[in-house]
């Protein structure tokens, strides 16, 4: 962190005024806030047999389903109808804050 910090200081003028590399660098300053955890639905959560929308998952801890391993298969950004089972592995997308709310809701724990 302190040789990135000391290399921005030097090379800030080079950068400064270009409008591509800000982006870019503000693109990954935000996807640090974000973090993909991944979890398997155990027989003690409510999700088995429900769908994402009968849950209201994202209402109610606002993260984002954004894949399902079944059977070795990965579904990636799973329909508002898809139907959990137990076992499912799942791949949530969210902030910190988000992340518990998800975890005391649904009684899963990170894999």
């Amino acid at each position: 962190k302190y040789t990135d910090a000391v290399r921005r200081e030097i090379y800030a003028p080079l950068y400064e005024n270009n409008f591509t590399y800000r982006t870019f660098a503000h693109i990954k300053s935000m996807s640090d806030l974000l973090a993909l955890n991944w979890m398997k639905i155990a027989d003690h959560s409510p999700m088995p047999g429900h769908t994402i929308r009968d849950l209201q998952i994202r209402t109610k801890t606002g993260v984002s389903i954004v894949a399902v391993i079944r059977d070795e298969k990965l579904m990636p950004n799973p329909e508002p109808d898809y139907r959990f089972d137990r076992d499912d592995i799942i791949g949530v997308l969210c902030q910190s804050d988000q992340l518990q709310k998800f975890l005391d809701y649904t009684k899963l724990e990170l894999i």
